[in-house]
């Protein structure tokens, strides 16, 4: 008996572990990313970033990052290979409805943002 609960603590913690550490898809980074900055936590945004989009995150972080109200109507992801360009849907109170730009680059195994700026070239037309 004491044998089966060893085993059975060991799948549950087993499985914990893979559960926490899930490799997101772009989507859900974008997801993340967005929620992240519009409650004010800046500090988890930037852990989802690398290049010029962590700097991005930090410009927030500096000038203090405030929260703002938006809602995430869907996030529309074209991955071809190890790189992602995201759009995200929102509703911002200061802008209205319009889409986001997002790049992102598949670095060790995980993706991370590189890009989250208006100035992305849309060449789908």
């Amino acid at each position: 008996m004491k044998k089966l609960n060893s085993t059975y603590l060991f799948l549950i913690f087993g499985a914990t572990i893979v559960g926490c550490s899930k490799n997101r898809t772009p989507e859900e980074v974008v997801t993340d990313y967005t929620n992240y900055m519009s409650t004010g936590d800046c500090e988890a945004a930037m852990d989802l970033c690398i290049g010029d989009a962590k700097m991005v995150a930090q410009g927030s972080i500096d000038a203090g990052c405030k929260p703002y109200e938006t809602k995430i109507d869907s996030v529309a992801c074209t991955i071809v290979g190890d790189t992602a360009k995201c759009y995200c849907y929102e509703y911002r109170t200061e802008y209205g409805a319009m889409p986001f730009p997002y790049e992102l680059i598949k670095e060790a195994g995980y993706w991370k943002l590189t890009t989250t700026t208006k100035d992305i070239e849309d060449n789908e037309e």
